[in-house]
């Protein structure tokens, strides 16, 4: 499990990229394009979700990426609309430039734990 402060760190990572606009969401997924459908969002909707982020949403990572070899993936749920939303995301390196890819924004298949939901979670989270 990742610290408080390396979920943060990688956060500011994945803003710096959204807002210089490299960012790529794998829309054509089935479960991806379903709950787009679902929540009613374009893929736009949903790569400007990934703004709102925080470490409170972090369920997994980082993880060896399959789709990324050189990279890692880290997992989060957030609520929107009420509905539970997984988002898996990795940070690519093309050159000097990092570009996010949303590997995943559906629906969770399985249980998860937020180990940082909690009121007191990130002062327990600073230390490994």
């Amino acid at each position: 499990m990742a610290t408080y402060a390396s979920v943060k760190a990688y956060l500011v990572t994945v803003r710096r990229c959204l807002d210089a606009g490299r960012v790529e969401l794998l829309s054509r997924r089935e479960k991806n394009r379903a709950t787009l459908l679902r929540l009613e969002f374009t893929t736009r909707s949903a790569v400007a979700e990934l703004a709102h982020l925080r470490p409170e949403d972090y369920i997994g990572g980082p993880k060896a990426s399959e789709i990324n070899p050189r990279g890692v993936v880290w997992e989060f749920v957030r609520s929107i609309k009420d509905i539970p939303v997984y988002i898996k995301l990795t940070v690519k390196e093309y050159g000097p430039n990092e570009n996010v890819l949303c590997i995943s924004f559906h629906e969770p298949e399985r249980e998860y734990e937020k180990p940082y939901a909690r009121p007191d979670a990130a002062d327990g989270g600073e230390e490994e």
